[in-house]
């Protein structure tokens, strides 16, 4: 895939995002914090019980990814995110842990503020306007976290990043040199950071600074293509769909290569991943002014059986959520 030039991110770019963290786990946690406040700063037994809680938490994540309460399922992710901050502060060096916050703070950003500010944006710019702030620092969290990892991973691409590189050459030509020496094992945290990254520039269209940044997301994603295509959904794939469908011609888009991208989004989920349609509607269409291509996608979602991706029915209640009021707006839309 070839390198973009700077662009402005598409009006509304977003990433698949299933909210993690299960309400079993929550128990296995609260129990390692009270080990955890028994022991000193350098207790070996609080160190072992957390490395031991951690693959029980990262096997619970399925219980709330199948909850189909979209309520609940927003209550259960805040209170586990709470818990796994207050056992990363015991325990900060933990890469694992990191990730997973920088994973659930990704995902309830996407599923709830985003989601409110888009939804209220011609309503109710006021309330849209404090949901966006919201989204923003919540997208903050899950690309620090995620950058910390990084950092101690791959230092060379955060001295990229920095711009920490030699002077003679810019950011992205640095960040691409870093990147080679990237491994499928470095994904993880690259994803979630350039995620976190690409929905805050994306929130952040008013700020110059910020969303001079995009053109090191794509790089990052472009390199997570390459390291591992099915990561996360195939989330990186639906970057691309989002920000190549997303923008006007003038600007960058190309709509052709964007549903190459959703194509193969939809060959890696099976056509089960209802949020799919709903970014080729949004993005694609909106962009195309298709009408009858945006209704027929949503249309599809709605149609589509609460479990057609078995175990991930709270994706598929926040894509139908989603088509519901994306028809409700079509008039503002077309």
């Amino acid at each position: 895939m070839s390198r973009v030039a700077a662009h402005p991110l598409p009006d509304k770019l977003s990433l698949p995002s299933v909210p993690s963290l299960a309400p079993r786990s929550a128990v296995t946690l609260l129990a390692v914090l009270v080990l955890a406040g028994m022991c000193t700063s350098g207790c070996s037994l609080r160190r072992y019980a957390i490395k031991r809680a951690m693959p029980i938490v990262e096997e619970a994540m399925p219980a709330l990814e199948g909850e189909r309460d979209l309520d609940f399922a927003r209550d259960a992710l805040a209170g586990n995110i709470k818990i796994l901050e207050a056992v990363h502060l015991a325990e900060p060096t933990n890469q694992r842990l990191r990730v997973l916050l920088a994973r659930a703070y990704g995902s309830y950003a996407l599923a709830f503020p985003q989601d409110e500010a888009e939804r209220w944006e011609l309503e109710d710019p006021a309330r849209s306007d404090l949901a966006r702030a919201r989204a923003r620092d919540f997208y903050q969290r899950c690309k620090g976290y995620a950058t910390t990892v990084v950092a101690e991973r791959n230092p060379e691409i955060v001295a990229a990043l920095e711009g920490r590189a030699a002077a003679a050459e810019g950011r992205v030509a640095a960040l691409t040199r870093a990147l080679a020496k990237a491994s499928k094992d470095d994904v993880p945290a690259l994803f979630w950071m350039a995620y976190g990254w690409g929905n805050l520039v994306n929130l952040s269209r008013d700020n110059i600074a910020v969303v001079s940044e995009a053109p090191l997301v794509v790089t990052i994603m472009e390199r997570l293509v390459e390291l591992d295509e099915r990561y996360f959904m195939g989330g990186a794939h639906l970057f691309f769909a989002a920000w190549y469908g997303g923008l006007p011609k003038a600007l960058g888009g190309k709509p052709d290569l964007a549903e190459q991208h959703f194509k193969r989004a939809e060959e890696i989920n099976e056509g089960k991943l209802m949020l799919i349609p709903i970014y080729r509607a949004r993005f694609l269409a909106v962009q195309a002014q298709d009408r009858e291509l945006f209704e027929s996608e949503l249309r599809k979602v709605l149609a589509s059986k609460d479990d057609i991706l078995p175990g991930q029915d709270l994706v598929t209640a926040l894509s139908k959520h989603k088509a519901r009021w994306l028809l409700q707006m079509a008039d503002d839309l077309f």
